[in-house]
Parts: structure tokens; C-alpha cells; sequence
């Protein structure tokens, strides 16, 4: 079965920009992150706090030709809204567990209420679902980065990615856990 189009999506910092990449170099496809392509044609319509606000059509017209060239990854977290499921191969979705998470965004600077936006997010599965309605749950695979080398998340991607390993999915459940710590209030607490 030949790949020819990768999605690397997930929250911000969990490592989406690093792993798509590693995972482009490996395998000599073209690396297209959608937030720096918006910005290069224009479909920037104005800033929110600590993010840009996307003209999402128009982002989607010009990495339509992009993507129809095939061996391509393309990175981002508008993944899901500027792709169709006849159009990737695999939608990666990065994981984060949220007090790791807190870390890397709070070295980003990320504002308070930014931060627990999106740290919510990472505990509520809401890049995954997002992908998971989008694409279909068959073309869907979630890693952690939580710990993890970068290294060696991008070969259990590229195992997927080629077929050697089923997509897996639904084995990281942060709220969950968290809950089960009661510790679920302080990435909800706006």
C-alpha cells in the first residue's frame, strides 16, 4: 500500500513541529506546518491572545494542490479543518499529559486562561475527536510524547504510518486519570 499523505495534529506543545519533522526527513516527503504557510498567503484574520485566527477556506484552497501532490506531512492543529478523509493516509494525533503540558506552555509564555484552554483540550481528547469525526477512527493513531524520546515516537509513527503496526487509539484517558486523583479541577478552573 503506498502513503503518500501524513497529518501531524495535537494541542499546542506536544511536539507536533518536532515530529512531523523528524517524520518528513525520514521519509523524504515535503514538510508543510499550516500555521507559517497561513501566515506566507495571507489567510491570518487577525490575532487572538497567544494565536492567530485563520481564514480557514482560504488555508484549505491553497493546501489542497499541496496535498494532491502527495508525500507530504502536514503539521498543525488545523489539521482537521483543512483536510478531507479521501486526502491522508494518517491523521497522527500527539499526546501530552496535561502537568507536562503546563510545563512546556508556560516556558511558551502562554497567557493563564490560553494555557488552560488548552490544557482542557488535551485532557478532553478534543484534537482526537476532532480527528476521529473528520477522518474516520480508521485513519486515526494517537502517541504519547509525554516522556518519550523524539526519536523513538517517530519510529512507532513511521511503523504505523507504514503498516507494520495498527493505528491505536483510546489508550490515553487524562481525565480519567485525573479524576481518579482528584485533580481534575485545576485544568478547568478559568
Amino acid at each position: 500500500m503506498s502513503h503518500d499523505v501524513l497529518a501531524v495534529t495535537g494541542t499546542p506543545g506536544v511536539g507536533k513541529k518536532t515530529i512531523g519533522a523528524l517524520l518528513a526527513h525520514r521519509l523524504g516527503f515535503k514538510l508543510l506546518e499550516l500555521n507559517p504557510y497561513a501566515t506566507e498567503i495571507g489567510a491570518i484574520l487577525g490575532e487572538d491572545e497567544h494565536e492567530f485566527i485563520v481564514d480557514e477556506i482560504k488555508l484549505r484552497k491553497a493546501t489542497k494542490p499541496l496535498i494532491d501532490n502527495g508525500r507530504i506531512v502536514i503539521v498543525g492543529h488545523l489539521a482537521p479543518h483543512v483536510m478531507t478523509a479521501n486526502e491522508t493516509d494518517l491523521v497522527v494525533v500527539l499526546r501530552c499529559h496535561p502537568s507536562e503540558l503546563r510545563k512546556r506552555l508556560g516556558t511558551r509564555q502562554y497567557p493563564g486562561r490560553k494555557m488552560l484552554e488548552n490544557l482542557g483540550a488535551e485532557v478532553l481528547d478534543e484534537i482526537l475527536t476532532d480527528s476521529i469525526n473528520r477522518f474516520g477512527i480508521k485513519k486515526v493513531a494517537e502517541f504519547d510524547t509525554t516522556s518519550r524520546d523524539k526519536h523513538l515516537v517517530v519510529e512507532d509513527v513511521y511503523q504505523t504510518f507504514i503498516g507494520n503496526r495498527p493505528p491505536r487509539r483510546g489508550m490515553i484517558n487524562w481525565a480519567n486519570e485525573l479524576s481518579s486523583k482528584a485533580k481534575l479541577e485545576e485544568y478547568f478552573n478559568y
